[in-house]
């Protein structure tokens, strides 16, 4: 056996340890520096050229010279460099080692020397003894130094030359440091890694419920810029190129392109979470584009209070929704609590869907009205689950509100009567079809109770002969939902069916826009549908209104078909309805949704039930006033008569006549001005022709009385028409006040605001003209088509971008 070398001290061995990566380190760096030099100088020298652009001064065919010159150069040195380089061995990093150290006899090689004959003896024992001998001279072992290798190499220091030079070129080249350098190792570039507007195309167009413009990409990509990309943008690429074929790359997958013929490959692609957007081929990339993928979030929603019931068996639900792009829908979705009886009535789960527009990345509180009083479930406990939907088709859900289902009021004693007949046929429709269906029949036989109209008479023949001749619970469910039509037909006309009509005319038009398979056909004919059931819808309502306010002691004629035009200006609400139609012909379906949502809030807002139950003060005395100048018309129109038929007639009772006439007037402008603060100009004209009229009347001269009279009756008219003019328009704004749910018309418009926090006439908003309007349109399309051409400078799309900002 070989003998083993003396025991090494730890400490010394970790130190010899560090001595050896060290010197074997700046060995390895010494012979690649031998080795690379006349490369890393091939390389510099070059690279200072095409810095300065020399070879492009004498043209393309130079440039390509110049080019293989420096690719055969090159290789050929970078081969003969890797075939020179040799590692060092073990010895040359101990003799190193020793060198740098100076010291004598080799005491490291020494250490690891072995006896050739390790036979006991003296021999060996010398051998130990010298060994041991040797330790204390590695506590003399020095760190290594670096050897000058280049002075020998390259003695005229050409190297130096070369640096200053590169580096003189990168100052003068400034920022288009690479651009030269890649175009003089490639002065002529091949079709297929060509990267201009060209051969390189990506178009990516966010969902149109972003808001967001189509951005077109061209070229080799950005460093430095971020794009932003919405979940659920698609992107079409266009690629020109004949070697290999090319892909569309994201983080973690890439999706081959499909053969277009004559070099020209093509895709569309849903964009998919990454943070790079790169156009690959022969596995290399040719563009690549850093982008900011923003995820479409789900929507959330919350209850800000308690359901509130309202007149009509609606109920309304205070809630806060939220999404990053906008909530779409909101949905309750009805079933009949568990608990609530063992044999309950007919009836089915039910969903109702109120639209939406909130704005995005903002908590808007929202309070949907929901209509469920025709329900069977109505007045029984029922779980309500409300769910918010956004642009995707995500939702937010509140579960398990369990809630009682209101009930409707009925007032007719013939509409309580129908309800009745409904109760009973929903809780025990076979044993009760036959009595309820004779019923109906007596009803009907008797005219008196319903007026005789011709439309209660045939639906109260329709269901009783449902119900005696053909009771299946088919007929049965049928006759339930008319028995809930003719008691709303009976307690507020055609109101009521008038309201159904439209909100389901407005829930299938946005069914159909939600739908892309509807064809423009389908959407033009429910359009037309909509504006059918609007018209009937503002007909029975103007009705309603005079209703309204005759039970609530007004002036029906007060609201007369003018102001209500006023109120609703039915041009707007066309060219609205023209402007949903256009947009959803055109595509742009999401815009036609919100303009629909819109207008469903509009008509809610337009519901007489909204109204508030008390008429103001100011519009009691106004309508007093009305009446009481109505009075004083009679009065002086039978005064006037008498005055005419009588010949002779008592000129102290006429006298007198008159003069009461007169200070009633006087005492009705005296409570005019004290309570309403101003008098119409008629009143006060007619009271000096009461005057001239009592002083004829007093000297015996009636005939001459009869002018004073007839102009009085004139100036009293046109008094009564200033004051009911007034009260129209108190009405009006009181409507608008009532409607608009605080400081907005019908419309939406934000109201003026008058004195006293009263709303005032008129309009902070200005509308444009239709010239405006499509002035504004073509300007913005302009500046969205130039915002996404992101070839151009980033000035210039920031400048696009807060000119779209004003708009």
């Amino acid at each position: 056996m070989k003998e083993a070398p003396p025991e090494i001290p730890l400490h010394l061995r970790l130190r010899l340890k560090f001595l050896r990566g060290m010197a074997a380190t700046l060995i390895v760096a010494e012979k690649i520096l031998e080795a690379f030099w006349p490369f890393l100088l091939w390389v510099c020298v070059f690279a200072s050229l095409w810095l300065l652009q020399i070879p492009a001064m004498f043209g393309t065919a130079i440039e390509v010279i110049f080019a293989v010159v420096f690719f055969l150069g090159f290789m050929t040195l970078s081969y003969q460099a890797a075939f020179r380089l040799q590692l060092p061995r073990y010895n040359d990093v101990t003799r190193r080692i020793e060198d740098d150290s100076e010291l004598r006899h080799r005491p490291l090689s020494n250490l690891d020397d072995r006896l050739a004959n390790p036979a006991p003896g003296r021999t060996e024992e010398l051998w130990s003894f010298w060994q041991r001998h040797l330790l204390p001279t590695l506590k003399l072992l020095r760190l290594p130094k670096p050897h000058a290798v280049m002075p020998q190499l390259d003695p005229f220091a050409l190297r130096g030359a070369a640096v200053m030079v590169l580096i003189a070129a990168m100052v003068m080249a400034g920022p288009t440091w690479r651009l030269r350098i890649s175009h003089g190792m490639l002065p002529v570039v091949p079709s297929f890694m060509k990267t201009d507007a060209e051969t390189v195309v990506l178009w990516v167009t966010p969902p149109p419920y972003t808001g967001m413009p189509q951005m077109v990409l061209k070229g080799a990509g950005s460093r430095d810029k971020i794009f932003t990309l919405p979940e659920g943008s698609v992107i079409k690429a266009r690629v020109s190129g004949w070697l290999g074929q090319p892909s569309l790359a994201f983080d973690h997958a890439d999706y081959p392109m499909e053969s277009l013929g004559k070099g020209n490959y093509g895709l569309e692609k849903i964009a998919e979470a990454s943070a790079t957007l790169t156009v690959k081929q022969m596995l290399l990339p040719r563009a690549s584009w850093k982008i900011d993928f923003v995820p479409d979030k789900p929507p959330t929603i919350s209850r800000k209070g308690e359901p509130q019931p309202q007149a009509k068996g609606e109920i309304k639900i205070p809630l806060t929704v939220q999404d990053d792009y906008g909530v779409e829908t909101v949905t309750a979705h009805i079933t009949l609590a568990p608990d609530t009886i063992a044999a309950p009535p007919i009836g089915t789960p039910v969903d109702d869907t109120r639209n939406v527009v909130s704005p995005p990345k903002v908590a808007m509180d929202f309070t949907p009205q929901f209509d469920l009083a025709w329900h069977p479930w109505a007045g029984m406990k029922v779980v309500m689950d409300l769910e918010a939907k956004d642009h995707k088709g995500q939702v937010a859900a509140i579960k398990g509100l369990t809630i009682t289902l209101p009930e409707r009021a009925f007032r007719h004693p013939l509409a309580q009567k129908m309800i009745s007949l409904r109760k009973r046929l929903m809780w025990s429709p076979e044993a009760s079809a036959d009595n309820v269906g004779y019923e109906l029949e007596q009803i009907m036989i008797r005219p008196s109770l319903y007026q005789g109209d011709k439309g209660i008479f045939l639906s109260l023949r329709s269901m009783s002969s449902h119900l005696i001749r053909n009771n299946t619970p088919e007929e049965v469910a049928k006759v339930v939902a008319q028995l809930w039509d003719t008691a709303l037909h009976i307690e507020d006309g055609n109101f009521s069916v008038a309201q159904r009509d439209l909100r389901n005319a407005q829930n299938a038009l946005q069914n159909a826009l939600r739908d892309p398979k509807t064809t423009p056909a389908q959407i033009a004919q429910l359009m037309d549908d909509v504006r059918q059931a609007m018209m009937a819808y503002l007909k029975e309502t103007f009705r309603e209104l005079q209703k309204k306010m005759a039970e609530n002691g007004g002036d029906p004629n007060a609201l007369n078909p003018q102001n209500f035009m006023k109120m609703i200006n039915p041009d707007a609400l066309a060219a609205m309805l023209d402007k949903m139609q256009a947009q959803a012909m055109s595509g742009d379906r999401n815009a036609a949704q919100q303009m629909l949502s819109q207008m469903q809030k509009m008509m809610d807002a337009l519901d007489p039930s909204n109204m508030s139950g008390e008429m103001p003060k100011d519009m009691q005395e106004m309508a007093e006033q009305v009446a009481q100048m109505q009075k004083l018309i009679e009065q002086q129109k039978a005064l006037l008569e008498q005055t005419k038929k009588e010949e002779q007639p008592d000129k102290e009772a006429s006298k007198a006549e008159q003069e009461n006439i007169r200070k009633a007037l006087t005492n009705l402008m005296s409570s005019a001005a004290d309570k309403l603060g101003d008098v119409p100009e008629g009143m006060g004209k007619a009271e000096l022709e009461m005057r001239g009229s009592t002083m004829a009347l007093g000297d015996g001269k009636p005939v001459a009385s009869v002018p004073h009279q007839e102009q009085a009756i004139k100036d009293l008219s046109e008094g009564q028409q200033q004051m009911s003019k007034k009260l129209g328009e108190r009405m009006q704004q009181m409507m608008m006040f009532s409607f608009g749910q605080g400081r907005t018309d019908p419309l939406g418009r934000p109201m003026q605001e008058g004195e006293n926090g009263q709303p005032g006439q008129g309009s902070k908003v200005k509308i444009p003209d239709q010239a405006e309007r499509k002035k504004i349109q073509d300007i913005l399309e302009q500046l969205r088509k130039k915002s996404g051409e992101l070839a151009r400078p980033d000035y210039e799309l920031d400048y696009y971008h807060r000119l779209m900002r004003q708009f």
